[in-house]
């Protein structure tokens, strides 16, 4: 009897394994599909990623980089001479707005050195 049972196992078995070997070339062509899709997403991200560098270079080569820092350290200043002016006269007109402004110029002028694919950071 323990032999019989092992036959109607080894039969249950191979019936097991032909029906997984019968997906094998679905698997195999959506495994192919898979890496043949993975290989242009690797495509894409080196060119985007040279795309990049070149920017950045061509940034650098023309002084852009340069001329965006002296920027926001001149709106850092701007934002200084503000505060110290507040201080002496917390109700000169305007002085809020011109505040806001300069804060808003100086985050955007920020996050514009910050995205430069190469450079220093912008202090914080």
């Amino acid at each position: 009897m323990a032999l019989q049972d092992r036959i109607v196992g080894s039969q249950a078995w191979v019936v097991q394994l032909r029906d997984e070997l019968g997906q094998l070339p679905e698997t195999l062509k959506q495994f192919r599909e898979g890496v043949a899709n993975l290989k242009a997403v690797a495509e894409r991200l080196e060119s985007a990623t040279v795309i990049i560098e070149r920017a950045g270079e061509t940034l650098d080569a023309t002084g852009a980089s340069d001329v965006i820092r002296q920027v926001d350290q001149a709106s850092r200043t701007l934002e200084q001479q503000l505060k110290a002016a507040r201080e002496q006269s917390a109700s000169l007109p305007g002085m809020a707005l011109m505040e806001e402004a300069s804060d808003q110029l100086r985050r955007n002028l920020a996050d514009m050195v910050r995205l430069l694919p190469r450079g220093p950071r912008p202090p914080s």
